[in-house]
C-alpha cells in the first residue's frame, strides 16, 4: 500500500513535548533565516520524513501586501518588511544544506479569483515564471548532483486545459512528483486533476495548505487503491485552530470553540482518546482551562487528532463502500460528507474502468 502522510506545517519547538511528529514541511525563507532554529527543530522532532516548500507563500504574501519583488539570482535572498528577494537558485542552495525528502520547485501562486475571465489572465500572467522556474529548479539540481526523485513540480491552474498547457512546456524536464494548492478547487476538481496527473505517469502527490477531513479522506482513497505510491498534505490549521481556541473533533476535524464566545456545551461528551484528552469526560475542564494553558492544550490536541483520523480514513480507504460508511457515521456537515462520498464515487468509479478496459483487476500506471 501507499504512504499516507500528513506534514506538520507551522510546528516550533516548545510544542513538541509529548507528540510524535513523523513530517514536518518547512519553507526556504524561514530555514535561511535562521539554520540554528532549523536544526533545534529538526532536533527535537526527529521526523521521518522533511519537505522544503520554496516559499510560494510568501511571494503570495508579498505580492498581496504590495512589497518590492525581485528575482534576482546574484543578490541573497530578502524577505524584509518592504522587500522580497527569492530565486530557485536560493531554493536549491537552502536544499543542499538540509538534504530534505521532497524539494518543491519554486512556483508564483495564482490568487484565488472567481470567473473564467480573471482566471485566464492570472494563470497567463503566472505561467512564465513557473515554466521558468520549474526548469531552473530542476537544472540547478541536476548541476549539483541532487536527487531529482526528490523534487515536487508546483502546480499553479485553476482547470485541467491550464495543467496541460503547464505540463508540456515542461516537458523533458526531470522530477519525482507534484504539489498542488486547494484554495481555488472543489473536492471532485483536486480528484481530477490527481487523474490527470496519474495519466500522466505521476506517481507522488501532494496537497498544499490543507488538512480538512475531505481532503484527507480523498488522498486516503488514493493512496490505500495504488492510484499513488506517495500521497502527502500539509497545513497549519492544528494550531491555528488552537490559537483560535478551537478544539478540532476527532470524527470529522469541525472546529469546536471552547474560548470565550458562542461555546461548545460544557456538558458535551468528549470522544477524543488521545493522551491529552484521556482527563476529560466532557469539555468542562478545557473551557475553563487559563488561556495559555488552553492554547498548549489544544496545540497538541489538535495535532494528534489530525494524525488519528488521517490513520482511520487510511484504514477504511480499503474499499470505497468502507470509505462511505466511515464518512456517513463521522461527518457531522452533511453538505461537506456529500461532497467526500461524490468524489469517492468517481474516484472508484475510474479504478473500474480502467480496470475493465486493461482487463485487469488493479490499477495499470499509465506510462
Amino acid at each position: 500500500m501507499a504512504n499516507l502522510v500528513i506534514m506538520s506545517a507551522g510546528m516550533k519547538a516548545d510544542l513538541v513535548l509529548g507528540i510524535p511528529v513523523e513530517s514536518i514541511l518547512v519553507n526556504v525563507p524561514d530555514v535561511e533565516k535562521s539554520y540554528e532554529t532549523y536544526h533545534r527543530l529538526i532536533d527535537a522532532l526527529k521526523p521521518q520524513y522533511r519537505m522544503l516548500d520554496s516559499g510560494g507563500y510568501q511571494i503570495l504574501t508579498a505580492e498581496e501586501e504590495g512589497k518590492r519583488i525581485s528575482f534576482d539570482e546574484h543578490k541573497p535572498l530578502i524577505n524584509s518588511a518592504g522587500e522580497l528577494n527569492l530565486t530557485p537558485n536560493h531554493v536549491v542552495e537552502v536544499a543542499a544544506r538540509i538534504n530534505p525528502d521532497i524539494v518543491v520547485a519554486q512556483d508564483f501562486p495564482i490568487l484565488k479569483i472567481t470567473g473564467e475571465s480573471g482566471q485566464r489572465k492570472e494563470f497567463f500572467k503566472k505561467f512564465p515564471f513557473n515554466r521558468k522556474w520549474a526548469i531552473r529548479t530542476s537544472e540547478l539540481m541536476v548541476q549539483r548532483g541532487m536527487d531529482l526523485n526528490k523534487l515536487f513540480m508546483p502546480v499553479q491552474c485553476y482547470t485541467i486545459q491550464q495543467f496541460e498547457i503547464f505540463h508540456r512546456h515542461i516537458s523533458g524536464c526531470a522530477f519525482g512528483g507534484m504539489s498542488m494548492p486547494v484554495r481555488n478547487l472543489k473536492l471532485n476538481e483536486v480528484l481530477r486533476f490527481w487523474l490527470k496527473m496519474y495519466e500522466y505517469g505521476i506517481t507522488r502527490v501532494h496537497l498544499l495548505g490543507t488538512t480538512a477531513a475531505k481532503a484527507i479522506t480523498l488522498a486516503a482513497y488514493m493512496a490505500r487503491q495504488h492510484f499513488f505510491e506517495w500521497v502527502s498534505l500539509d497545513s497549519t490549521t492544528w494550531m491555528l485552530a488552537a490559537n483560535n481556541k478551537q478544539y478540532l473533533a476527532s470524527e470529522d476535524l469541525k472546529g469546536l470553540r471552547v474560548g470565550d464566545e458562542k461555546l461548545i456545551s460544557p456538558t458535551r461528551r468528549k470522544t477524543c482518546n488521545c493522551l491529552w484528552c484521556s482527563d476529560f469526560t466532557d469539555f468542562a475542564g478545557i473551557i475553563n482551562m487559563d488561556s495559555r494553558s488552553k492554547s498548549r492544550f489544544l496545540a497538541r490536541h489538535n495535532f494528534m487528532a489530525t494524525q488519528n483520523f488521517a490513520r482511520n480514513a487510511y484504514v477504511r480507504a480499503g474499499s470505497a463502500a468502507n470509505l462511505e460508511e466511515f464518512i456517513n457515521n463521522n461527518f457531522t456537515n452533511d453538505r461537506i460528507a456529500r461532497e467526500t462520498v461524490s468524489a469517492i464515487r468517481e474516484a472508484a468509479q475510474y479504478r473500474r474502468t480502467r480496470a475493465i478496459s486493461n482487463g485487469t483487476n488493479r490499477i495499470i500506471q499509465v506510462a
